[in-house]
């Protein structure tokens, strides 16, 4: 199993790009991306999910105001996929902690650490 598969039904507690931003979805993550490239010709030609340049809200779209384009929603799997397919030629640490304590961290297009944390009560 690709260790990117891993994620299918997990919750993010921590995402740092930037900037650190608690319990928010795989779809809100991609958009916090997005706003770190903040280049929408770059992003809808790099794209490997389904991005419109019309303003939708339909079919499990949404608008992103910000760069004038809509994103359909897409399961965590898809979503950790694009932010690394986003981020590819950028140097930079992108830092995700999940609910159930798994660490991923992915420096310039590397996975450096994906690992459980175990804590005893």
């Amino acid at each position: 199993m690709n260790s990117i598969d891993y994620f299918m039904h997990s919750k993010i507690h921590l995402f740092t790009l930037d900037k650190t931003y608690d319990n928010i979805s795989w779809n809100k993550a991609i958009l916090l991306t997005y706003g770190y490239v903040n280049n929408a010709m770059q992003i809808i030609k790099k794209t490997i999910i389904n991005i419109d340049t019309k303003k939708r809200n339909d079919s499990g779209y949404y608008y992103y105001n910000k760069l004038q384009f809509s994103v359909q929603h897409v399961s965590a799997n898809r979503a950790i996929k694009e932010i690394i397919t986003q981020l590819n030629g950028y140097n930079y640490m992108l830092n995700i902690i999940l609910h159930d304590n798994t660490n991923l961290v992915i420096e310039n297009g590397n996975i450096i650490r994906l690992e459980k944390k175990y804590y005893i009560h």
